[in-house]
């Protein structure tokens, strides 16, 4: 059997800091500690490669009163921790040990190669430099604490074992296990007495209804629809998301929005996807709520495109101004397009009801499971247009499903 003064579960950002963290303490007291840590896949870091977008965002420079907004559902377990270790001071770690960084857009800080693996590489030099041993390749399956003494034994499943005086489980959640996070640590911590909350999705991908098939968890891997492919790729740029929870605005954020192979992502997607899972789970009433001109009023709206529509009743050749002006570049313009032209043809669109839809596009239905997205004006009163246009809804709805139906959940 193998021994060490502390062992760390998990060389992913947690385990790799810990560990640089506790063997620069031994060795700064010069003092003779073991720091291992043990890794199962085959090396250390696999989340970190897909953070930023492969860019890795390892940090942010705002100031903890505007940076505790962006904390979701409370922010006060982690003021501790923010001023332990501050920004200023996790960049200066990093740029020690031989990383160059850059601050970006947002105050967000990012390797100056723009490459994910440059901040594991640092990490892991880091830890090493500190004295601390990476092991990969060694998959936990059983922590004992052994009560005779203050100790704990780790084994794994290649047969090897190891013994500690201070273990630190530091092997994540459940939210990407292709990268090794499978939630192994919540059955260690509650065979040693602490109790484990419900578990549910937290800054994941919400699934468009008809955009993959299934229902509750949607696994990444599964394959995309017709509508799923067509919408994959599509980025809304600096448009609003307000969450709907049983009638009663959860949220409202501003921002991006994606929608990716997984389904609905980006910043604003994964801030609000926690309280819409949580209420999915519950068995509230869901629905997302998408602004495309979060900075113009409906009336501001309305005006901007009577302009433009009094220049298209003059020349329709002019119409590809009212999508550009109002949509490309923040919009799956192709849905919206469709839309607009299949009712000019049945007569049913006007100014109005385009100022409605791209200030409101809205999700769901009388339940959950089987919400249908409906662009709905914002203001009380609907249209004739609209009113038009729900009576025909089943035959457009083809052109009005891909946006956001909070009614699955993805990894």
């Amino acid at each position: 059997m193998h021994s060490a003064d502390i062992i760390i579960i998990g060389g992913g950002a947690a385990g790799l800091m810990a560990a640089a963290g506790a063997a620069q303490t031994y060795a700064s007291k010069g003092l003779p500690g073991k720091v291992i840590v043990l890794e199962k896949m085959p090396r250390p870091g696999r989340k970190i490669m897909i953070t930023g977008k492969g860019r890795c965002n390892f940090t942010n420079l705002k100031q903890w009163n505007e940076f505790s907004g962006h904390i979701h559902p409370k922010p006060n377990f982690l003021k501790p921790s923010f001023y332990n270790l501050t920004s200023e001071k996790m960049i200066a770690f990093l740029e020690s040990h031989g990383l160059e960084t850059v601050v970006e857009r947002g105050d967000r800080a990012f390797p100056a190669s723009h490459l994910a693996s440059d901040v594991i590489d640092t990490l892991v030099r880091a830890a090493k430099e500190a004295g601390a041993e990476i092991l990969c390749g060694k998959s936990v399956s059983q922590v004992t604490r052994n009560e005779d003494e203050p100790s704990f034994t780790v084994r794994c499943e290649d047969g090897a074992s190891y013994s500690c005086s201070k273990l630190i489980i530091c092997t994540g959640g459940l939210s990407y296990p292709k990268t090794g996070s499978t939630g192994d640590g919540y059955g260690w911590a509650e065979g040693m007495g602490h109790s484990i909350r419900p578990l549910f999705p937290s800054l994941t991908a919400i699934v468009p209804e008809g955009y993959k098939d299934g229902k509750g968890h949607i696994d990444r891997s599964l394959p995309l629809s017709e509508t799923g492919k067509s919408l994959c790729g599509n980025q809304l740029k600096n448009v609003g998301l307000s969450l709907i929870v049983d009638g009663n605005e959860a949220q409202n954020e501003f921002g991006d929005l994606d929608f990716t192979d997984g389904g609905i992502e980006g910043p604003i997607g994964f801030k609000v996807s926690r309280k819409c899972v949580n209420a999915i789970i519950n068995g509230s009433k869901v629905t997302a709520v998408i602004d495309l001109k979060p900075a113009v009023d409906l009336e501001d709206l309305h005006v901007r495109i009577g302009t433009l529509w009094n220049e298209i009743s003059k020349d329709k050749r002019n119409v590809n101004k009212l999508y550009k002006a109002l949509i490309t570049g923040s919009h799956p313009t192709f849905a919206i397009r469709n839309t607009i032209r299949d009712l000019q043809t049945a007569g049913l669109y006007s100014r109005d009801f385009a100022a409605a839809v791209i200030k409101n596009i809205k999700s769901g239905k009388s339940s959950v499971a089987s919400a249908v997205a409906s662009a709905k004006p914002a203001t009380a009163e609907l249209n004739s247009a609209y009113k038009a246009l729900c009576n025909l809804q089943d035959k457009y709805n083809t052109y009005l499903d891909y946006v956001v139906n909070a009614t699955k959940f993805g990894s």
